[in-house]
């Protein structure tokens, strides 16, 4: 039953409501259904993993890869005031149509969020030695030594520094002095975690005393 007509998924932002529905994405003569307590935000996630590549259900991806997103369409099939009967009513659709032609749910089960363990379509399957060796081989050398975007930075060149070379000097002149790490980290703001790398000399190795 079509409580309303179908758009294009990339489309979705015209419709103006975060409903609470039963709806179907349709590709090519094949179709997923799905429930949602706020559709914009669920559908800019579908077409979000769908871009990356990373959708959970592999038959919508591979057809969005192969056709594109102008090929999906969107229909809600029915729209709720409360999400009582949300996962009810999908549970409802999926006995009625998960053994059709077309339907590509990978289970007959109302489950939100990612499949995963027996559920999953890969699971129990193992990888060939050819598909490992490619893993290995594409991740070799990935943000190491100076292939990392950060190699040689050290300090406040570091994007994660809260700290600037006047305030290292004076932790260390206070770790000196025996005063104790929490209350150090509390002066200036930072996690007990940064006293320790600053005072072990593993952050900021490139600042002494003597500097000041």
């Amino acid at each position: 039953m079509k409580l309303f007509s179908e758009i294009h998924l990339s489309d979705f932002r015209s419709v103006k409501w975060n409903v609470k529905c039963i709806y179907t994405i349709l590709c090519k003569g094949k179709f997923y259904i799905g429930r949602s307590k706020d559709l914009r935000k669920r559908m800019s996630r579908h077409l979000w993993e769908l871009k990356n590549n990373s959708h959970p259900n592999i038959i919508l991806q591979r057809c969005f890869n192969k056709y594109g997103k102008d090929s999906l369409g969107l229909v809600i099939l029915e729209v709720f005031d409360s999400d009582d009967k949300l996962i009810k009513i999908e549970k409802w659709y999926l006995d009625k149509y998960f053994k059709t032609d077309g339907n590509i749910n990978l289970i007959p089960h109302a489950y939100g969020g990612h499949v995963s363990g027996k559920l999953h379509h890969n699971f129990g399957k193992r990888a060939s030695q050819k598909t490992r060796n490619k893993m290995s081989l594409s991740s070799l050398g990935k943000n190491k030594g100076k292939n990392n975007g950060m190699f040689g930075k050290f300090g406040r060149l570091h994007h994660n520094s809260k700290l600037n070379e006047k305030q290292v000097i004076e932790i260390l002149q206070l770790g000196k002095n025996g005063m104790a790490q929490r209350k150090i980290a509390k002066r200036y703001g930072v996690s007990r975690g940064a006293i320790v790398g600053v005072l072990s000399r593993k952050t900021w190795p490139h600042i002494n005393l003597k500097d000041s």
